[in-house]
């Protein structure tokens, strides 16, 4: 496929993904606005959401404009994308933090229910050799980086501070090797939340309750108490997951038209030989502006067949440009493939990643070392500051190996697992040996394989939390 061919293949697909996106704000405004389906969201989001209608509608008129007087459109509808980004933080910290909560305190609840045989004490000799043979079988440094922090994140964090810190420092080397100043920023925004979500909730009941729990001595806890608490805790989760959907869907729209004012050349680009999209687009904005939705149902059985067409011409030639691009430098592409790479910045899936990662740095160079050292020495004053009982912090330590690469070569990895399991009690080591094998080798728990003779007689016990 030669440059032109290629180019005229990129802007079809660049067509395409603007028309799906067309039909993304049909189906959004059509199905909810004729009735409020969204009784928990923030009130905040509810405000914005109100303005969905006003910016699909004006995409006729946007689009026609030359670029220069797209900007105003253009910043209004970010802004109000910046608007739903802060307001939904804090939703997703609960969540993320509910759920962090649950991983904890379900390893207390397993242990309590499992039954342990006291008279058999446990052997770690065969779960070591299967955690041996798991790490040979990574020939990839990258796996061993990504496997062994999820091993690690299992395991209860014996790690002296100085050792913990040393971890961290050698991690966070590895993963911003070759990093812009901006991602490093972004990236260490979003490794504070991962290791303390907590520190973004915002001031209402929940939050009360999610740190009256987060508070709590759990091995002190009696099985019916711990129960009752995970309850508590996915019904949080339950509600907090609906909100973020709501809210996503909405990002989701916006995100979509914000695509169509920066790249859609006019109103011929997008509507020209697509007559039942543009009718379609304009039936939608008369029912905009006679602020009746009921009219929906006329347009609405159209609407699957369309999306399903357009998804295979995307799906067909996203293959091919990938192809035709592979290993090209960036400074190579056209103009047109630059934009193809561009619009998978505006998909609506993006939605918490770009909550998350929310950067006002537009530094794009490369950082060097001091400015990676000062970063990362923030990042371990930030988690050392941390105001929470020891035994929380090490679970929040635990679980943070999950997030990094594992700086750690296969014979030190070894050593640690070695030494770690040796200083395992039974119900722990149990505890683990069912969590390791159900990722590594879920047959031998099929096989009923002895592991210290330990038998659950609870059928919610799945150990793999």
């Amino acid at each position: 496929m030669n440059k032109r061919e290629l180019d005229i293949l990129a802007i079809n697909y660049i067509k395409d993904k603007l028309s799906l996106n067309i039909l993304n704000n049909v189906y959004e405004i059509g199905t909810y606005f004729d009735e409020d389906s969204y009784n928990d969201m923030d009130n905040g989001i509810k405000a914005i959401k109100e303005k969905l209608p006003n910016h699909f509608y004006n995409i006729k008129s946007v689009i026609s404009k030359d670029f220069d007087r797209r900007k105003p459109f253009i910043d209004d509808i970010k802004q109000d994308i910046e608007n739903i980004e802060d307001i939904s933080l804090p939703i997703i910290a609960t969540l993320k933090f509910a759920d962090l909560l649950v991983s904890i305190i379900s390893d207390y609840y397993q242990i309590k229910i499992a039954k342990i045989d006291k008279e058999v004490k446990f052997e770690p000799q065969f779960i070591l050799s299967e955690i041996y043979n798991f790490l040979d079988n990574e020939e990839e440094n990258k796996t061993l980086q990504e496997n062994g922090g999820l091993l690690l994140s299992i395991l209860n964090c014996n790690m002296t501070k100085d050792n913990y810190k040393e971890y961290v420092n050698r991690s966070l080397n590895i993963l911003f090797e070759e990093a812009t100043e901006k991602m490093i920023d972004a990236t260490m925004e979003t490794l504070k939340f991962k290791f303390a979500p907590f520190s973004y909730l915002e001031e209402n009941e929940d939050k009360e309750t999610l740190l009256n729990i987060f508070n709590k001595k759990y091995d002190t806890m009696e099985e019916e108490e711990l129960l009752q608490t995970l309850e508590t805790l996915d019904s949080i989760g339950q509600k907090y997951s609906n909100k973020i959907g709501d809210i996503g869907a909405i990002y989701g729209c916006f995100m979509d038209i914000l695509a169509i004012y920066n790249f859609a050349i006019d109103t011929d680009y997008i509507f020209k030989d697509d007559f039942m999209l543009k009718d379609m687009y304009y039936y939608t904005c008369e029912m905009i502006e006679n602020k009746d939705f009921s009219m929906y149902e006329n347009i609405e059985k159209n609407i699957e067949s369309k999306y399903e067409q357009i998804l295979q011409n995307i799906t067909r030639n996203e293959k091919i440009i990938k192809k035709q691009v592979y290993k090209k430098p960036y400074d190579e592409y056209t103009d047109a493939i630059k934009v193809c790479v561009s619009l998978d910045d505006y998909s609506g899936l993006n939605f918490e990643k770009n909550v998350l990662f929310k950067s006002k740095c537009n530094n794009t160079n490369i950082a060097n070392k001091k400015f990676l050292d000062e970063k990362i020495e923030e990042f371990i004053s930030f988690i050392n500051n941390l105001s929470i009982d020891n035994l929380m912090f090490k679970k929040l330590k635990q679980q943070f190996f999950f997030y990094i690469p594992c700086p750690l070569g296969l014979n030190a990895l070894k050593i640690y697992f070695k030494n770690a399991l040796d200083g395992l009690k039974d119900e722990t080591a149990v505890l683990f040996s069912y969590k390791f094998l159900a990722l590594a080798n879920p047959k031998i728990l099929d096989e009923n394989i002895d592991l210290g003779h330990h038998h659950c007689c609870d059928e919610s016990c799945n150990h793999n939390h």
